[in-house]
């Protein structure tokens, strides 16, 4: 993600619906979220969440277990305390076999960002202007969200704040779905069929899980990683977590895409020989378009 400038104090708020309220850290999370101080723990003395707009309740947040290439998430064991390469289970292998790599895997590893690429706005700002000073936080507001304001929040405008609607309508670009949320679920979908989607983000884990769990994307992603596994495992840097994370996977570099809104992301991905595909960003809207997937798509099969 990258700086939300611009939106700030009332004009948050009524994009959020809801009354005034304090104010909380509007930079990205790069460490560990700090402890809850009342909203969402039962501390009757922080009524936050009680005065947002309670148009939709989540009886139960999500699971946090993560499916797929969790074991991804762990740091690397010392290759002298790897064993040798031995048959398991359905007569899989072990990538390690007497300290040599097996030939690297053709399969694609997609890593997406969260604000601004799958949503169109830049959530973890809008939370922290109203409020939200940690994940749990973050959560408490948005469970009074309704579905109808979450699914908006991925939805191009049709005008923008300048007035100018060509380069965010995409009216031409989405015609086939109906809507930019079918879209990403038809686009992602079809990637995942032949290659593994990751959300990489600063933003909370537990956010991203909830929204996208909640729009039904969820299941079309093999892991998310946030903020705070960025910083324990990772060094705070997206291009790390992609270059350790093929390299656990016996994938190459060159089959790893980042798609994302920050120049210093994807310049950083670029830098380590990574493929890039930038969102475009114009008066606080951004988003992945269905004709970058598509190009993405059609690429990654040619590259067969």
């Amino acid at each position: 993600c990258r700086g939300w400038r611009g939106m700030t104090g009332d004009n948050s708020r009524r994009f959020l619906q809801i009354p005034r309220s304090g104010t909380g850290d509007h930079s990205c999370p790069n460490a560990r979220g700090a402890p809850s101080n009342g909203v969402g723990n039962g501390n009757q003395n922080d009524t936050r969440g009680d005065r947002f707009a309670d148009k939709f309740d989540v009886s139960e947040f999500l699971s946090k277990k993560i499916g797929g290439i969790s074991s991804l998430l762990r740091p690397p064991r010392d290759d002298s305390k790897r064993r040798d390469s031995r048959k398991e289970g359905q007569g899989q292998t072990s990538a390690v076999s007497d300290g040599k790599a097996g030939p690297l895997s053709s399969r694609p590893t997609i890593f997406v960002d969260f604000d601004m690429t799958i949503t169109t706005i830049h959530l973890f700002q809008l939370l922290a202007r109203n409020g939200a000073r940690n994940a749990d936080e973050s959560l408490s507001l948005l469970s009074r969200v309704s579905d109808e304001r979450l699914v908006k929040w991925v939805e191009f405008p049709t005008e923008t704040a300048s007035g100018h609607n060509d380069e965010f309508s995409f009216d031409d670009d989405i015609i086939a779905y109906g809507s930019r949320l079918l879209m990403l679920k038809g686009e992602f979908n079809r990637l995942s069929r032949f290659a593994d989607l990751v959300v990489l983000s600063r933003n909370y884990e537990d956010v991203i899980e909830h929204v996208l769990k909640r729009l039904k994307l969820r299941h079309l992603f093999k892991s998310i990683i946030g903020s705070e596994k960025l910083l324990n495992y990772y060094d705070s840097s997206k291009g790390v977590a992609m270059e350790k994370i093929v390299t656990r996977l016996n994938r190459s570099k060159a089959r790893a895409v980042l798609i994302d809104d920050s120049p210093q992301e994807l310049m950083d991905a670029k830098g380590r020989k990574m493929k890039i595909i930038p969102v475009r960003v114009e008066d606080f809207y951004g988003g992945v378009t269905q004709a970058q997937l598509q190009r993405l798509r059609k690429w990654l099969l040619d590259e067969n």
